[in-house]
């Protein structure tokens, strides 16, 4: 396994350095992609070698929003560049969502 290590240049542009012929993203909750990923979706997108899956551990059903929340992540991944079969959601019942669940590390 390669570790992905990636920074910014002067002009704003990603440098990634390690990068495989395939790069799994793992976030616990839909819009981890946006909020912590992006530059580096893009980035590796971009490069157009090799491919890019996501692998969301919940679907954000907090508020019983789960099918929305799914919904938007499979679109937010489209802008940064992701077909939907490159998008992959974990529906578990130890998994939901929620500021006072705490997920079970063997099940993760």
């Amino acid at each position: 396994s390669t570790i992905l290590t990636w920074a910014h240049e002067g002009s704003g542009s990603m440098v990634l350095d390690g990068i495989g012929a395939r790069v799994l993203v793992v976030t616990a909750h839909p819009d981890d992609e946006v909020l912590f990923f992006s530059p580096l979706i893009l980035a590796a997108s971009a490069r157009r070698q090799g491919v890019l899956h996501i692998l969301c551990l919940s679907t954000g059903n907090a508020n019983g929003l789960g099918s929305v929340r799914r919904l938007e992540l499979v679109k937010s991944c489209s802008v940064l560049g992701l077909p939907p079969e490159q998008v992959h959601i974990v529906d578990h019942r130890d998994l939901q969502d929620g500021m006072d669940t705490r997920w079970p590390c063997n099940v993760i």
